[in-house]
C-alpha cells in the first residue's frame, strides 16, 4: 500500500494532530513532502478549521470557554493548533 493510502487510512480511524500526522509521515518516509505540504495550508484555511474546531467544542460544553479556557485551549493544542492561533481565535469571540 502506498503511504498516501497508509495515512488517509490511518486518519480515518480517529482524529488525528498535526504533530502526530507530520511523525507517521516521516516513519512512513514522506518527511520532505511534509514541509512543503504544511507551507501550503493558506492562513484563512487554518483559521475556517479553528472556527469550525471551537464551534464543534462549544455545541458540547457551551460554556467551557469561560470556566474552563485552560482545558478548551489544551484541547485545541492537541488538534494541532498553535497557541498564537487560539487566542486569536478565542479573543474573537
Amino acid at each position: 500500500m502506498e503511504w498516501k493510502e497508509k495515512i488517509r487510512h490511518w486518519c480515518a480511524r480517529c482524529e488525528r494532530s498535526r504533530f502526530e500526522t507530520k511523525a507517521k509521515l516521516s516513519r512512513l518516509g514522506a518527511s520532505h513532502l511534509i514541509e512543503k505540504a504544511l507551507s501550503e495550508i493558506e492562513v484563512e484555511e487554518l483559521e475556517d478549521a479553528l472556527e469550525r474546531a471551537i464551534s464543534t467544542r462549544f455545541s458540547l460544553y457551551p460554556d467551557e470557554h469561560k470556566t474552563n479556557r485552560e482545558r478548551l485551549i489544551r484541547y485545541l493544542q492537541n488538534r494541532g493548533y498553535t497557541l498564537d492561533n487560539i487566542l486569536r481565535a478565542l479573543s474573537r469571540l
